[in-house]
């Protein structure tokens, strides 16, 4: 959700910010795939019931070896459940012009997928993997972190580092 939190602070505190890396951030409404899940149901019966139920599955599945659920679960155990369907919404109900406000911004912007989510691949445009081209008519720079999907710094760390080192013309450590 960081992403479009990074947005947003472009937008309303351009002078904080010289340069923009987002990472699959949401800039259409309607949300991720997870956010889409997440606002499915109710934020009572999300609180109450999913949410637990698919910490409950991955424990499971983590116990079973699936080194993604352990990772999940590790990292989503002591959320607060009612927080995380509020960021999900406000995902989902972004306004209609948060994309071309996004496209907008007079500073330097990389947008980064996962090579799994890179449209171009998957042949699918969604709010957290918009159009490629469409960035790049704009000035945004594109990057691809190879081998993952939108967890990119969870499951391919290094490639990771290398990719926001380019995009900020850095060396990698």
């Amino acid at each position: 959700m960081g992403g479009t939190v990074a947005i947003y602070l472009a937008m309303q505190r351009p002078d904080l910010v010289s340069e923009l890396i987002v990472c699959e951030g949401n800039v259409t409404p309607g949300g991720g795939m997870g956010t889409q899940y997440f606002t499915s149901v109710s934020e009572t019966e999300f609180v109450t019931t999913l949410f637990p139920k698919l910490l409950a599955k991955w424990r499971k599945d983590g116990r079973d070896g699936d080194t993604e659920a352990q990772w999940r679960c590790g990292a989503w155990e002591d959320v607060d459940f009612t927080g995380i369907y509020r960021n999900s919404k406000s995902l989902v109900d972004l306004p209609a012009n948060f994309k071309q406000s996004f496209l907008s911004l007079p500073l330097k912007r990389t947008f980064v997928y996962g090579e799994e989510t890179y449209p171009e691949n998957t042949g699918e445009i969604k709010a957290d993997a918009p159009d490629p081209s469409e960035l790049k008519r704009n000035g945004i720079s594109i990057a691809v972190v190879p081998g993952v999907g939108h967890d990119q710094m969870i499951f391919n760390p290094n490639a990771f580092v290398e990719v926001l080192s380019r995009a900020l013309d850095r060396p990698a450590h």
